[in-house]
């Protein structure tokens, strides 16, 4: 039987074998850790706290979004801030680098988010 768990807001694939009384069987344990993707190279560059990407805000941290604090049509300016997100119980606000007009907000409210991930698009 196949099961996805999350542990600390990170989803991993594993694999449960029942087992019946009395038989034994051998088991095929499961990795201890999933394969991550290869972070996109802009994310290993020095970064302001927020990293700046073509289309938008890219997420200083992995952790959880606790608030947004901007909506699609807001005009911004850099400093102000867009959302908060907590990681490790630390609590991140993530600032506008730039002046633009808020597009999209690619994440919600409560979702686990990845360092380097988009967070919201600018026109």
């Amino acid at each position: 039987m196949k099961l996805r768990v999350k542990v600390n807001g990170v989803d991993f694939d594993v694999e449960v074998e029942q087992i019946d009384e009395g038989k034994p069987q051998a088991l095929h344990p499961a990795p201890l850790y999933a394969p991550v993707a290869p972070r996109p190279a802009a994310v290993h560059a020095p970064a302001a706290p927020a990293a700046a990407s073509t289309e938008g805000v890219l997420s200083p941290v992995s952790g959880t979004i606790l608030d947004i604090k901007c909506k699609p049509g807001d005009k911004v300016k850099p400093g102000v801030p867009l959302l908060t997100i907590d990681s490790m119980k630390m609590e991140t606000t993530v600032p506008s680098d730039r002046e633009g007009e808020v597009l999209r907000i690619a994440v919600q409210k409560g979702e686990a988010v990845r360092e380097g991930q988009l967070l919201v698009a600018f026109s």
